[in-house]
Parts: C-alpha cells; structure tokens; sequence
C-alpha cells in the first residue's frame, strides 16, 4: 500500500464530471461523484479525495457539525483535498431502485424520516440524491455526501423528486407519503405539480 494523498482526482475535458487521472497505490475505487472520489482503506474506513480544497473544506465542515449522527459515517481525519470517513457497505438508493417498478411504502417512510432527520440538524438544503444514499444490508439508509448541506439553501427535495421522475416512481412515492404523513405531503404537493406540468409539456412537445 502507498499513501493516498498521491492520487490524483481531476475535471473531465467536459468539465462536468471527475476522473481518476493516477492512482498508483492499491486502495480500490468505490465510487465517484460530482465533487471527489472515494477509495476503500480498510474494512471500516475509506477516504474521499476532492478535485477542490474548498470542497474538502466544506464537507469537512458540514462533518464536524453532525459529528456522532447516525444518519451520516464517522469522520475521522481531514486534510487539504480529503477526509477519511466510516465505511459504509451497502448499495446506493440508485442502484437498488435499478429497473425497479416499485418503490416499498417501509422505503417511503424511511426516506421522509431521513429528510426530517437532515431538516433537524440544521441542514440548509433539505434535500437528498439517490446516488448519494446508503442502504445497508440492514435496511438503514445513510447519507454519504455532504458537501451542499450548509451551502445551498433549498427547502424542497427536487433532486429526490428529480431521480425518482426519472425512474417513473415519483407518482407512487407521492400516494405513500400521502398515506404515511398528511402534513408532509401538503408541503410536497406544489412540488410535485411541478414535476407534473413539465411532464406533460414534454409529451405535447413531442
């Protein structure tokens, strides 16, 4: 094994998304999103290398502040462009929803208990992305990126509702958060009418 401050995470020639330009230690890739990439160091921790120093910083930041939540891993060390947190196993929400037709009521509920969770600790963005989200082998959903949560101020979930429109569950989630909490869908209705009125724009366009 050699140190993982020597792997390089840099933009893509699109400038959308990141590649792993060297990673010449034997740590494994495990995933990659639009801020860093993760690598595995052992059974129980893994380590986030950023593309951006204030990045880092941020969710560092945003670490610190949940510190001992059970929402989120374990922080354990920072530096200037990573953080070394909890190994979380498990599949993200977008993996397991894969070419799923279906989205459990025990899952709605678990989701709405986690967006709660986020709005109890203060986050400024309540919201959460599928890619971004745990679940474990236990059922416990985990929240896996917290850059945004006290930089961007949002008090709907529209990139939820984003990645479950895409997956043609939107609809369903919203029949069970009707049934699971009243007062919770009143407050995602207008949301979800939005969601609606673009849907439909799409079909008349085409």
């Amino acid at each position: 094994m050699k140190d993982f401050s020597i792997i390089s995470v840099v933009k893509n020639q699109e400038g959308k998304g990141l590649v792993v330009e060297s990673n010449p230690t034997d740590y494994p890739l495990i995933a990659k999103g639009k801020h860093g990439a993760i690598f595995k160091l052992s059974d129980d921790q893994c380590v986030k290398i950023f593309f951006q120093e204030k990045t880092a910083a941020q969710e560092a930041d945003a670490y610190k502040r949940i510190n001992g939540s059970i929402i989120c891993p374990k922080l354990y060390e920072v530096g200037p462009k990573y953080i070394i947190i909890e190994y979380i196993e498990g599949l993200t929400l977008s993996e397991y929803l894969e070419g799923k037709e279906f989205i459990s009521k025990s899952l709605t509920k678990k989701i709405l208990l986690l967006l709660q969770e986020i709005k109890k600790l203060g986050f400024t963005n309540i919201d959460m992305e599928l890619q971004n989200t745990i679940i474990t082998k236990d059922g416990v959903l985990r929240l896996v990126d917290l850059a945004c949560s006290f930089y961007l101020n949002s008090n709907q979930p529209k990139l939820l509702f984003k990645d479950l429109e895409f997956r043609g569950l939107l609809d369903l989630f919203m029949k069970q958060v009707k049934k699971i909490n009243f007062q919770t869908y009143l407050e995602m209705k207008s949301l979800h009418k939005e969601f609606i009125r673009n849907r439909s724009e799409i079909i008349q366009q085409n």
